[in-house]
């Protein structure tokens, strides 16, 4: 295992000019480290982390962390590439804005095992936060523990140990259990690289369409650089106006009297939208016409409607006989003036039908439909799809895909159920890529469905994480997922009551942690289960006031806890998580 360090020297090259876009420089960061930001963002299951980046209106988004496939987004508001930046051995990407025609490669150090069977040095300057894991002494190391830059570790490679950070390296270590890691750097690998862009696509649609320009991977990059992206392969953006900011109109007026030339007038009001660029031949604010038949006629009378009322009127007479009843008819006239027709803004166009015809609609918000609706002033439009749009004969734009074994929805993208997994990009149809897998047999996958990204694994042998509100699912082909406590599928559930992390159970305190936030605290649970032998890290307290890096730890981490366990712990500004599994 090797854990990437990497510092940042700043080199220019050459790229396609792209204004103001976000480029991938450095593959594998870890994810929980200074990286000089003022603030940062977290986005859990992100689908386009940079479209979350460019619509953050929260922060001016500079610079982001995503595997460039469904996972964990982290937005930043700037990063400083001359501290140390560390890789490890992740999926995650840093990306750059670059707003000219080049962008920065980055150089690297990356932590190898110097020597084995070795031990500490008495005498050798060294800190430690005490006992830990290989992985998480390497944490230690790279977020700078009690602040200071450490050129070498030593920790044992295999279960818990003291972990000792260097500034410098230490010599002539005695014969011992441990490891020595040091750090050697290296020149910027060599990322992927692609063809030039396209030229951009037709709009998608008149108003709120995007259109799309593509490119090809020219090579493959080294080993240690960003990887060839599908999302790296296409660009979307805006290509029209905001369908709020349409051309809408009022009614047209009754036609004006004819003038000295025999001639007459009606116009209507602009309800949206600018007069230079809706008033035009086609959608006119002004029709004229000549007045017809022989002498210019007087104008029409108003518009009235003849009503036959028919009154009874009652008229009590006295005398001993019933009340005499009598009737009568009156005819009233009334002028009536139409109310103004105001139609809504067009829908979206509908997809194609099985006759590749598309529809859109509009309300009519005040009105008479009788008056209202003309032959330019209509309520539905059609067209025949165009450019690709109309699915051939006896198919749909979304056939229906049968899926083996069984669903579990609302997953955590970022689980991985099996120690073989491969992102594949987007798939139309993610089974029949699962069954085509040759590098190692696909037992399951992930997906928000058809023609977004799939994640491939193997047999699945540990827990599913699930969360609120995730659009992912896992389809597990062999159903053995929640049939055993290994194959289990767990939440992480908030306690009402916040807690002090260090009261409580204190035999079911593991360790105490410095993390970045509660996620960083959430993720160590997880990947020190060893430190529980054969029991796993089953609750969690993040206390947010304490502090990245301060005098006490802000993450306690915990074996299953009982209600007795919950119960002892004594009020506190922590929040306590506890794993549910079943």
């Amino acid at each position: 295992m090797n854990y990437i360090f990497f510092v940042f020297i700043l080199f220019l090259l050459p790229q396609i000019a792209l204004t103001c876009s976000y480029f991938p420089i450095l593959y594998g960061v870890n994810t929980q480290q200074p990286l000089g930001y003022s603030t940062n963002i977290f986005i859990r299951n992100s689908d386009d982390c940079r479209d979350a980046c460019i619509k953050e209106t929260n922060i001016t988004c500079t610079a982001f962390l995503w595997p460039g496939y469904p996972g964990h987004c982290y937005l930043f508001d700037k990063v400083n590439l001359s501290i140390q930046i560390f890789k490890d051995d992740g999926p995650y990407i840093l990306y750059v804005k670059s707003c000219n025609d080049t962008i920065p490669s980055i150089g690297y150090c990356e932590f190898t095992v110097n020597q084995t069977g070795i031990t500490y040095h008495p005498s050798a300057k060294a800190e430690s936060p005490g006992q830990t894991t290989q992985e998480s002494c390497f944490q230690f190391c790279i977020n700078q523990y009690k602040g200071f830059n450490y050129e070498a570790f030593i920790v044992n490679p295999n279960g818990l140990s003291n972990c000792m950070l260097y500034e410098d390296i230490p010599q002539d270590l005695p014969t011992g259990n441990l490891n020595l890691w040091t750090k050697n750097c290296h020149a910027p690998p060599k990322n992927c690289e692609y063809t030039q862009w396209s030229e951009w696509g037709a709009c998608s649609a008149t108003c709120d369409g995007v259109h799309i320009k593509t490119r090809e991977v020219l090579q493959e990059g080294d080993p240690n650089g960003v990887p060839c992206l599908d999302s790296e392969k296409s660009l979307t953006e805006n290509c029209s106006v905001s369908c709020d900011s349409i051309c809408t109109y009022g009614n047209w007026s009754m036609w004006s009297e004819c003038d000295e030339n025999c001639n007459q007038f009606s116009t209507r009001e602009l309800l949206t939208g600018k007069v230079e660029e809706c008033d035009t031949i086609d959608e006119p604010l002004i029709n004229n016409k000549n007045c017809t038949g022989g002498a210019c006629p007087t104008p029409p009378p108003p518009v009235t409607t003849t009503i036959t009322v028919e009154i009874t009127e009652t008229t009590p007479i006295t005398s001993t006989l019933p009340p005499t009843t009598f009737s009568s008819s009156k005819i009233v006239q009334s002028s009536s003036t139409l109310a103004p027709c105001i139609f809504g803004n067009w829908s979206d166009w509908s997809e194609c039908n099985k006759d590749c015809i598309q529809n859109k609609e509009r309300p009519l918000i005040s009105g008479e439909e009788d008056y209202c609706i003309t032959m330019n002033d209509t309520l539905i439009e059609t067209r025949s799809c165009t450019g690709g749009l109309c699915p051939p004969p006896g198919t749909s734009p979304h056939p229906i895909i049968v899926e083996d074994g069984c669903r579990i929805d609302n997953v955590d993208s970022n689980s991985r159920p099996s120690k073989n997994f491969k992102a594949v990009g987007k798939q139309e149809n993610c089974i029949t890529r699962c069954k085509s897998e040759t590098k190692f047999k696909c037992g399951a996958y992930i997906t928000a469905g058809p023609g977004k990204s799939c994640i491939l694994f193997g047999n699945v042998t540990k827990p599913v994480m699930q969360v609120s509100n995730s659009i992912y699912y896992m389809q597990d082909i062999n159903c053995v997922v929640g049939k055993t406590p290994e194959t289990a599928i767990c939440v992480w559930e908030k306690q009402e009551n916040k807690v002090d992390g260090t009261t409580g159970t204190t035999a079911n305190v593991a360790y105490r942690y410095y993390t970045m936030d509660a996620n960083h605290c959430e993720q160590l649970c997880n990947m020190n289960h060893p430190l529980f032998d054969t029991e796993y890290c089953g609750a969690w307290v993040f206390n947010p006031v304490a502090g990245f890096m301060k005098t006490s730890p802000n993450c306690y981490l915990y074996k299953p806890l009982t209600n007795g366990d919950i119960s002892s712990f004594q009020s506190g500004s922590g929040d306590l998580y506890i794993k549910k599994c079943s």
